[in-house]
């Protein structure tokens, strides 16, 4: 058990009775972290179904008091690449304040899709040519093209890079037509939210094609309790 200032335990026992008047038993508040530095703090009271709490002064500066003064927000996105969040809950019938977090872990979920040459059809044939025309120049056996989305926005990257690190523009439409368009028929919404990123893989000896996809998640991981007191 941590403990409070006698000052802390009583603007939160005042909290308490003001929240009980207010027909709430628990109330809850957020503090968000984003990349190492608070992000948005929630100064708002949910007491549960929608219905929130007003805040006042003595009470938002209290909660800040314990939340510096215990280094709360050293357990939140530690390594600063994470976002998280701080989850101040009161008891006001017990008389209880506990304080725990949460991180927002991004991964990536990795799949693909291989285009075999004798399989497809003759227009897409012509595109994947016109690819392997351009590798042939300089006689390359694998190129790439980068593809990232995010924030409801992404690009495929105009450029095809190769296995010595040289690299050059693409500057035809029906190539990066063809590429959007197996793009979203693979993984329609590739770009939305969280987004993803990847590589087209072009085999000019065996005339394959290769996608490789990663999906970017964001998962939730339970950090624990970091405060408890009464009062």
């Amino acid at each position: 058990m941590n403990t409070l200032t006698p000052e802390q335990a009583k603007t939160l026992k005042l909290f308490s009775y003001y929240c009980q008047s207010n027909g709430a038993e628990e109330v809850n508040q957020h503090l968000y972290m984003y990349q190492c530095t608070v992000d948005h703090w929630g100064e708002w009271w949910s007491k549960g179904y929608g219905a929130s709490i007003e805040p006042y002064k003595e009470i938002s500066d209290t909660i800040e008091q314990i939340v510096m003064e215990n280094n709360l927000l050293d357990s939140v996105d530690m390594d600063c690449e994470n976002n998280g969040n701080l989850k101040i809950n009161i008891d006001c019938k017990e008389r209880k304040i506990i304080i725990s977090a949460e991180e927002y872990v991004m991964r990536d979920n990795a799949m693909g899709q291989v285009l075999e040459y004798d399989e497809i059809d003759s227009e897409e044939k012509e595109v994947i040519d016109k690819v392997f025309e351009i590798m042939s120049k300089g006689e390359f056996n694998i190129g790439k093209i980068y593809f990232d989305g995010g924030g409801d926005s992404g690009e495929i990257y105009e450029r095809i890079e190769y296995e010595n690190g040289q690299s050059e523009d693409i500057n035809d439409n029906d190539i990066m037509n063809f590429l959007y368009r197996w793009l979203e028929n693979f993984y329609g919404g590739w770009e939305i939210n969280e987004g993803s990123h990847g590589v087209f893989v072009f085999h000019s000896r065996t005339k394959e094609v290769e996608l490789e996809f990663n999906e970017h998640t964001e998962d939730t991981e339970d950090v624990g309790t970091l405060f408890y007191a009464e009062f």
